[in-house]
């Protein structure tokens, strides 16, 4: 809706509903770089909190989120058991060791690629 009205120049009901609102919070990368972006332009109406480089989302989300949402996400767009199927985690931080954690903890055979020395050494372990 909000990419249609823009589309079609509707762009001061955004203004309007923006002076009253108190902020907003992002929580990825791509969204915070965007929100600096507005900032450096002067084009960001209210204040926004980065959450995506809390050290509660880095440590904490990306890990244990990804454990819960991966295989949960699978099963249900397959419907197929894991147990037994092979499973290649591109890169090994923070949300690969979860992923890795959680196809292993369903019984997967899990690969994993990494291309930093130290990462791929902590995969092996």
């Amino acid at each position: 809706i909000i990419k249609r009205l823009l589309e079609a120049g509707v762009t001061d009901k955004w203004n309007k509903i923006a002076k009253r609102c108190v902020g907003v919070s992002e929580e990825t990368t791509t969204g915070v770089h965007r929100l600096y972006t507005m900032e450096k332009t002067g084009s960001l109406l209210f204040p926004a909190i980065n959450v995506n480089d809390s050290v509660t989302k880095s440590k904490f989300d990306n890990l244990y989120g990804c454990k819960h949402s991966l295989p949960d996400g699978i099963m249900r767009a397959t419907d197929v058991m894991m147990a037994g199927k092979k499973a290649v985690i591109c890169g090994y931080g923070d949300v690969g060791k979860g992923c890795a954690a959680a196809m292993r903890a369903n019984g997967c055979v899990v690969y994993v690629t990494e291309i930093d020395p130290i990462c791929a050494l902590q995969a092996c372990m």
